[in-house]
């Protein structure tokens, strides 16, 4: 066997477990849609995916954190667009705009509105991982923004305006639960970045 096939084994792996994670959380989120999720029990949950308990806690930590895996890899998206947006803009230019172009590439929109229900059902738990991840988005908005500016990464500027977007992502994230997730969640926060920009 040589490095090469190792690789590609190592990245077969990877594409195996990232579909049976989507699987696992299709599955609970569909649960979720029709009941409260603090009424769903664990066991119930890899019985829906057909899997042992053991192996749905190598996928999630716990329940509420099916709620967060879809916004944290809209996170990951946005992050992306964002590293690759031109580097003359301004952050909030270009946080916008990487909103708008990862909601253009939507390829899980099925997910979304699955995703959307189960909020809606319960927004607690919903809160509750968004709480949890909200610390992992200020670490990598901190660092997309000191890159940006030529700053170190625990430069006090850039974690300060790293602390700014992300909350500015969550409180948009809580506005768009509270609404019933009605509209569009990218909508919504291309129009929270945009609103930024009319600051002087």
């Amino acid at each position: 066997m040589t490095l090469g096939d190792t690789v590609e084994m190592g990245g077969g792996w990877n594409v195996r477990r990232e579909r049976n994670g989507r699987r696992i959380e299709r599955c609970a989120l569909v649960l979720f849609a029709k009941e409260h999720a603090e009424d769903v029990t664990v066991e119930r949950l890899a019985d829906a995916a057909g899997i042992s308990v053991r192996t749905w806690f190598r996928y999630f930590a716990g329940r509420d954190d099916v709620f967060a895996a879809l916004p944290m890899r809209k996170l990951e998206l946005i992050s992306d667009f964002v590293r690759g947006r031109p580097p003359e803009e301004s952050l909030v230019e270009a946080f916008s705009k990487a909103v708008a172009a990862a909601q253009a590439t939507e390829t899980e929109l099925d997910m979304v509105l699955l995703w959307g229900i189960a909020v809606h059902r319960s927004p607690e738990p919903a809160r509750r991982a968004m709480a949890h991840s909200a610390l992992t988005m200020n670490g990598v908005f901190q660092s997309i923004i000191a890159g940006r500016l030529g700053m170190e990464e625990d430069d006090p500027k850039a974690g300060a305006l790293g602390a700014a977007f992300s909350g500015l992502v969550t409180y948009t994230f809580s506005r768009w639960v509270a609404e019933g997730g009605a509209g569009s969640l990218g909508d919504m926060l291309a129009g929270s970045f945009a609103a930024l920009s009319e600051l002087h």
